[in-house]
């Protein structure tokens, strides 16, 4: 059996998308820590609770000059740590293993001297697709190096781009190796019966403009003028002013159709308690452009949930198109006219929710997911 591993995360903040690969690395025996740079404005500390190291004073005030949005993810993927305390901390621990974020985050670059000297196994998360239209001889060249020299490894949840192609017809990255998403089932429901007569959907995802709100609404809106009874729920984050401008101007969209007993917002709802929301709900969607990754799709599947999911999101893959709902294009009437399938054929709706629980326990599974990963961070 291997021997547990000590394992820290540094990341630039603790992301939800961890919860489920920390609660496996944990059930397994190894020891784990996470440092996180920053803090989101909703974080589930059920599983594990981060050291938040923060900035140093001098990038306290450097953040003040270079950011003066105040963006929370710029400045914890680009701002200076508090340098001597995050190396206090690497040290204090003695990982096995560090698992770290970009390249080209400051972190990194702090961190990389300290790597050279006490000499952990280097893992690099990314969100970029093992699989692309072209991979230039400079980035060949660049991980070759990372590779091959310091013996850095890197990881992807995104296996291709569904709107460049597919694995067979795209260039694959050597030096990316692919893990899906952490996840195991949630319930183990017999889905959706046909005696359903209502859409129950669901959205969610921070209110900014490419999360596709007014879409997804002005869609729904349509759908109901057919199907009175079916009822949408968005939930997001809202902490600025221009996130409240956009929720502003939702609701009154939303007056304006006659739409608000049909229509539910939460906003800044806790993590532990989205599970509610999940078996209220009995389809899924994620319009979201321009969508690095996002692991809402993949825990509705393990809620037994079809979805209809954007084309233009990096995790589109793992919806199986026609299997356990659509991979679309983000367009009004392209999504509408999947609704209304789903409004009119609640067997087909029924079998598509079995369908993703179906694929979390066996593509997705967890435990086979832990033992590759652990062969890839324990390898020579």
């Amino acid at each position: 059996m291997e021997k547990p591993k000590r394992i820290l995360f540094i990341a630039p903040r603790y992301h939800t998308n961890f919860r489920f690969q920390l609660a496996k690395l944990l059930e397994a025996g190894n020891v784990v820590r996470f440092i996180s740079i920053g803090q989101g404005a909703i974080e589930n500390y059920q599983v594990l609770k981060p050291i938040i190291i923060g900035l140093s004073r001098f990038g306290r005030l450097l953040d003040c000059y270079l950011n003066p949005a105040q963006d929370v993810a710029q400045r914890n993927v680009k701002g200076l740590p508090n340098v001597f305390r995050l190396y206090a901390e690497v040290i204090r621990f003695r990982p096995d293993v560090v698992i770290t974020r970009s390249v080209n985050s400051t972190y990194f670059r702090v961190l990389f001297p300290l790597f050279l000297v006490r000499w952990f196994r280097l893992v690099v998360y990314v969100q970029n697709p093992q699989y692309v239209t072209h991979c230039s001889y400079t980035k060949r060249i660049y991980y070759f190096v990372l590779t091959k020299v310091f013996n850095i490894r890197f990881y992807t949840t995104v296996r291709y781009l569904m709107q460049e192609g597919t694995p067979s017809t795209l260039q694959r990255q050597p030096f990316y190796s692919y893990f899906p998403f952490f996840i195991v089932p949630q319930v183990d429901r017999e889905s959706f019966n046909s005696s359903e007569v209502a859409l129950r959907l669901l959205h969610i995802g921070k209110f900014i403009p490419r999360k596709n709100h007014d879409l997804v609404l002005d869609a729904f809106i349509e759908l109901r003028a057919q199907f009175p009874n079916c009822s949408l729920t968005l939930i997001g984050e809202c902490i600025n002013e221009p996130q409240l401008e956009l929720l502003a101007g939702l609701k009154d969209k939303i007056a304006a159709a006659g739409c608000n007993d049909a229509v539910h917002i939460y906003t800044n709802v806790p993590n532990e308690t989205i599970a509610a929301h999940y078996t209220k709900a009995n389809l899924f969607l994620m319009l979201s452009v321009r969508e690095t990754a996002s692991v809402c799709q993949v825990e509705a599947m393990s809620f037994g949930l079809p979805v209809i999911c954007s084309i233009d999101n990096g995790t589109a893959h793992y919806i199986e198109d026609g299997v356990n709902g659509y991979v679309i294009l983000p367009q009004k009437e392209v999504l509408l006219e999947k609704l209304l399938y789903f409004a009119k054929h609640q067997n087909e709706m029924a079998v598509m929710g079995k369908n993703s629980l179906h694929l979390i326990k066996t593509t997705f599974n967890i435990d086979q997911n832990y033992d590759s990963f652990m062969q890839f961070l324990t390898s020579k």
